[in-house]
């Protein structure tokens, strides 16, 4: 059985996003985690497991919370927003700061843990711990750690420095607060409006007297700027608007796809026959259409300086668009980008760490009879199978890694239309991850524990080397992050499916191995990376000791943990 890790709904085979709720989820079941219905690069859902989505039955005894809190699309400039299925996302679990930017890694604002008391309790990289002894119902610290935003039990919204000692109360009506940024956030008051405030000049904007009205939205990438559907219609909301702006009227659904930072620049797409979409750009106060896509979903990626775009059109049938800053149109590529199968790669790696001006050519997948194919396409929209029968891969460095669908391992160097030096790595290989490294990591799952069948051997590659590295055996492959240069893992050793726990454990390249506990929660591990599936390895927090659905919060400096707080609520936490 197979469910969704937003909202507990079973899930079918191979899908990447919860047709309940819309959340991005790994692909699962027949695909196997990290297969080949992984979710897309840049997307929500990048990378095959994300650390901090609880098991099902979370879900469902943290129902009362969720439904309390604003349902937000927790999207950015290249994260898909699903059409006519609301994202709803809770303020606390969106967390990214978004946007295709990969200069780096991002940090993103910190949610709080909340103790059985309703005392709020936010970690932070350097060990710290912001206590909040109010009964709130959210907490965040902001990104660069400066500033927290809380909403009370009682409905008091008030932002402090973050030792508390500065506090300044902004509103006395306010249900919950979240997509916290160091520019401002959002927040949502009992009578359900939606509100933006903005840190710099003490600014309140508001977005909507009814947030439930609201059908879709994506944010710019800085986390603050935001475009979304209300009735019909198309509103945009850049830094430093005083009021939200129409910009279209839409006869359908419309699924909005990207927004720039200056505001200037809108994308997204318009579905009026159920399966196509017509691609439409806002620039500068003009619109115009940029093509069609077939599909009954859409997402966008683009490239880090925002000059490239490629929209995936994905279902039952699908196709893909490429688009260049300058064009007047998008060229349409037809491939059958069917459930699960779209991911784009550059000749580099990903398309949103690339540079415009050093694309020739995409790799994208697409559905098959059996896996997947992987097809080389280029800007003019030529393209050419190079790879059949496929189960999983990435691209680094002009060098293609992937499993066929037997499992075994392969890679080999990029020519064109061509795969050169082919070369097995390893057989039974059932996980695939590849962190924004620069390319230099590949780690994956080998082989499957009989007791435990979503557990196995955990190795990692690392691009030049002769061979492989096993990392630890019986290690669970739902949870597994990555630090951002994708040298160190932290992982689930020995998983106890009964009570959603196992060993905590951190590993770095050279064979360093570390035991941060022996009782870890596997939804309570964070560091403030943007990313939830990139971590800190010497700085991050976990939940650990649990009991009767409590725990203690830890916090690990890379060779010892130091307990931050006890009584953590685990199904009714903030983060």
């Amino acid at each position: 059985m197979i469910y969704c890790p937003n909202c507990g709904s079973e899930l079918p085979q191979g899908i990447s996003f919860c047709p309940a709720c819309g959340q991005p989820v790994a692909a699962q079941g027949a695909e196997g985690i990290g297969g080949s219905g992984a979710a897309p690069e840049g997307s929500a859902g990048a990378g095959p497991v994300q650390a901090g989505y609880p098991a099902p039955e979370a879900a469902e005894r943290s129902g009362s919370l969720t439904k309390k809190l604003l349902p937000l699309l927790i999207a950015a400039a290249a994260v898909v927003v699903v059409a006519g299925i609301v994202l709803l996302v809770v303020l606390g679990r969106g967390t990214s700061s978004g946007g295709s930017k990969a200069d780096g890694p991002r940090r993103a604002a910190v949610a709080a843990f909340a103790d059985e008391d309703g005392v709020a309790w936010i970690p932070g990289i350097d060990g710290s711990c912001v206590k909040i002894k109010d009964e709130v119902a959210s907490a965040y610290r902001t990104p660069d750690g400066k500033r927290v935003a809380a909403v009370t039990d009682e409905g008091e919204l008030f932002i402090a420095s973050k030792d508390l000692s500065k506090k300044e109360v902004l509103d006395d009506d306010a249900d919950s607060c979240g997509y916290v940024s160091d520019k401002g956030f959002y927040y949502r008051s009992h009578s359900n409006r939606l509100y933006r405030y903005a840190f710099k000049d003490g600014s309140m904007v508001k977005v909507t007297n009814d947030a439930d009205e609201i059908d879709g939205l994506v944010f710019s990438a800085d986390g603050f700027g935001l475009l979304y559907v209300r009735d019909g219609k198309l509103y945009a909301l850049p830094a430093g608007a005083a009021e939200p702006e129409k910009i279209s009227n839409v006869d359908g659904s419309v699924t909005p796809l990207y927004f720039s930072d200056d505001g200037k620049t809108a994308i997204w797409g318009e579905k009026t026959d159920g399966k196509t979409y017509t691609v439409m750009l806002w620039d500068k106060g003009e619109k115009r259409k940029l093509g069609k896509a077939d599909g009954q979903y859409i997402w966008c990626a683009n490239s880090r300086d925002e000059k490239l775009f490629v929209f995936c059109g994905i279902g039952d049938t699908g196709s893909l668009l490429l688009w260049e800053r300058g064009k007047e149109e998008a060229v349409r590529v037809k491939l059958e980008m069917g459930w699960g199968s779209a991911k784009v790669y550059t000749a580099d790696g990903s398309l949103e760490n690339a540079s415009a001006a050093g694309v020739k050519e995409l790799y994208v997948s697409c559905i098959a009879d059996e896996g997947c194919s992987v097809y080389r396409v280029t800007l003019e929209g030529e393209k050419e199978r190079i790879l059949s029968r496929v189960y999983d891969w990435v691209v680094y460095d002009s060098r293609i890694l992937w499993t066929k669908t037997d499992g075994t391992l392969l890679w080999g160097k990029l020519k064109g239309g061509e795969v050169a030096e082919e070369t097995e790595l390893d057989e039974e290989v059932s996980g695939l991850w590849a962190p924004h490294g620069g390319g230099k990591y590949l780690y994956y799952v080998k082989g499957e524990e009989e007791e435990n069948p979503r557990s196995g051997d955990l190795y990692c590659y690392k691009i030049g080397e002769k061979a492989p590295v096993k990392v630890d055996s019986d290690v669970y492959n739902y949870y597994i992050a990555f630090s951002a240069s994708g040298d160190s893992a932290v992982y689930f050793k020995d998983p106890d499916m009964d009570g959603y726990t196992g060993s905590l454990m951190t590993w770095s390249w050279g064979g360093q191995r570390a035991k941060a506990a022996a009782d870890a929660f596997f939804g309570g591990f964070g560091s403030g990376l943007a990313e939830k599936y990139l971590l800190d390895p010497g700085a991050f927090w976990f939940l650990a000791d649990t009991e009767d659905g409590h725990a203690n919060l830890y916090f690990w400096n890379g060779k010892e943990k130091t307990k931050l707080a006890s009584d953590i609520d685990i199904w009714n936490s903030m983060s």
